[in-house]
């Protein structure tokens, strides 16, 4: 299947595209880094799980009063250009086609035809958002990893969307300062699209089940993510509470 092929390429160059020097492919890795301390402090110990079960509803509340700058509200969102998310989608695809001409063809067909605002629409969420756009990607990438077709909805991507806020209101409120609408989208676009062609395939798996397919998938997203966030996802559940060990 060549959309197979295609997803295998987005994954493997996620891994290359995040080691280069270059303001569209670039962004990646800064953006994984900042989902690894999201991520990394949402089930670290079973006190820590404890406290956030306790604690989820008010967190995000408490740690803006106390830490958050007035303006987290602006770090954390953007404007978007669709000329950039254009910009994003060429370099993915001219990664790509340095192993395989034909899937970066399809890759930039198939990724064309994704409504970024619906697919985050659906579940109360808005692209022009880096906590939102990285809980979209967590989300989709835990499934593929897990090895299941059913993206998270409803309550467990709302708790893991609480997580990721409240873990950016106390941690990294410098880091985002400073930095323009343009590079968050850049951020933003790179997560979005790659997860969006994850989703893509894990919707035709279900309607049409090739497991050898599947767990190559599986494996692909677990060490694209684990490469380039440093999160193994196989160690978390995704639960009405978020991520828990």
């Amino acid at each position: 299947m060549l959309r197979h092929i295609v997803t295998i390429a987005v994954l493997a160059s996620a891994g290359s595209a995040a080691a280069q020097d270059d303001i569209h492919m670039g962004a990646f890795n800064d953006a994984g880094s900042i989902i690894s301390d999201i991520a990394g402090n949402a089930a670290v110990g079973k006190s820590i799980e404890n406290e956030l079960r306790r604690r989820q509803d008010e967190a995000p509340k408490v740690v803006a009063a106390s830490r958050a700058p007035s303006d987290i509200g602006q770090l954390l969102s953007f404007r978007r250009d669709p000329r950039i998310t254009e910009q994003v989608r060429a370099a993915i695809a001219s990664d790509i086609r340095r192993g395989n001409p034909e899937a970066a063809e399809h890759f930039l067909k198939v990724s064309r035809r994704f409504d970024i605002q619906d697919a985050l629409a659906r579940e109360g969420l808005t692209p022009g958002s880096l906590v939102d756009v990285a809980t979209y990607m967590v989300g989709v990438y835990w499934a593929a990893a897990h090895g299941t077709t059913r993206v998270p909805t409803g309550k467990p991507l709302r708790a893991l969307r609480k997580q990721m806020a409240a873990a950016l209101l106390r941690d990294q409120p410098e880091r985002l300062r400073g930095v323009s609408d343009e590079r968050k989208q850049r951020y933003a676009d790179e997560m979005l699209i790659r997860a969006q062609m994850m989703a893509s395939i894990l919707a035709d798996y279900a309607r049409t089940p090739n497991p050898a397919e599947q767990a190559q998938i599986a494996k692909g997203a677990r060490e694209q993510v684990r490469k380039t966030i440093g999160l193994d996802l196989l160690q978390y559940r995704l639960t009405e509470e978020g991520l828990v060990r």
